[in-house]
C-alpha cells in the first residue's frame, strides 16, 4: 500500500517498524520517522507536547506507555484486517481518491475529549503537511482536521446543510467517568448519547458519510492506544 501511495500523494511520510533499516520496512527514498507518529517531534505520540498535555490533564504518562505499546504492536500486523493502521490508511484513501472528500471533522461526545481533539488535530496537520513549489511562489497544503462537540448546534448545522466534502469521525465513550454521574436521578449521559445518536442520522440522511470511533474509557492508556 505504502508503495502505491508514494507515486500518488504529495509529501508521503513512511513509517517504519522500529526506526532501523534491519527490520525491512523502509522504503528507497521515503522519509524516515524514527518515532512513532512523530513527523512533527512536536506532536508525537511520545513527544514533549503530548507529555505535557497528559500531564496537565491530571493523567500519568507512564500509564500511556502500555498503550502505546499494544497499539504499535498491532499497526505492525502484516494482516490488512488486523492492522488498523492499514484499515485507517485505506479509509482515508477511499475518502480521498474515490468519494473526493478532503475534509476531516471530529465529533466529541464529550468537553473531556476536547483536549485530546485539540492534539489530533495538530498531529494530523503536522503529518501531512508540505509545500508545494509551483513556479516562483510556494503553497502550503495538508489536512488540518476540525472538531464539533454536542452543545456546538450551530456547527453541526453546517456540516449538515454546507458543502458536503467532509467524513465525520464520531467519538463515542463508553465509561465518561467524571464528565457527568449516571444515576436514576440524573440522565444527562443517557441524554448526550440520544442527542449523538439523532446528529449522526442527520449527516447520514443528508449524504454525509459518517464512521463512528467507539472508546471504552478515557483512561490514559486507552487514549495513548487511540492516538497512535
Amino acid at each position: 500500500m505504502a508503495v502505491g501511495l508514494m507515486d500518488r500523494v504529495v509529501g508521503t511520510t513512511i513509517f517504519v517498524g522500529d526506526g532501523t533499516p534491519e527490520d525491512q520496512w523502509t522504503l528507497p527514498g521515503a522519509e524516515l520517522v524514527v518515532d512513532a507518529g512523530s513527523a512533527d517531534p512536536r506532536f508525537g505520540i511520545m513527544g514533549a507536547a503530548a507529555l505535557t498535555l497528559m500531564a496537565v490533564a491530571g493523567n500519568d504518562p507512564k500509564a500511556a506507555q502500555e498503550g502505546v505499546s499494544g497499539a504499535m504492536k498491532a499497526c505492525r500486523r502484516t494482516g490488512l484486517f488486523d492492522n488498523p493502521a492499514y484499515r485507517l490508511a485505506a479509509l482515508l484513501n477511499t475518502a480521498s481518491e474515490t468519494l473526493l472528500l478532503d475534509q476531516v471533522v471530529c465529533m466529541l461526545c464529550t468537553p473531556q475529549l476536547q483536549h485530546w481533539a485539540e492534539w489530533l488535530c495538530n498531529a494530523w496537520s503536522a503529518i501531512t503537511t508540505f509545500v508545494d513549489d509551483q513556479g516562483s511562489f510556494q503553497v502550503r497544503a495538508g489536512h488540518r482536521p476540525r472538531w464539533i462537540d454536542l452543545a456546538n448546534e450551530s456547527a453541526l448545522e453546517r456540516q449538515v446543510s454546507g458543502p458536503a466534502n467532509h467524513l465525520t469521525l464520531a467519538f463515542w465513550v463508553d465509561d465518561p467517568g467524571q464528565d457527568v454521574a449516571i444515576g436514576e436521578l440524573d440522565t444527562a449521559w443517557l441524554m448526550a448519547r440520544e442527542l449523538m445518536n439523532q446528529q449522526i442520522h442527520q449527516l447520514v440522511t443528508a449524504g454525509r458519510p459518517v464512521i463512528q470511533v467507539r472508546i471504552p474509557t478515557l483512561a490514559p492508556d486507552a487514549m495513548a492506544e487511540l492516538s497512535v
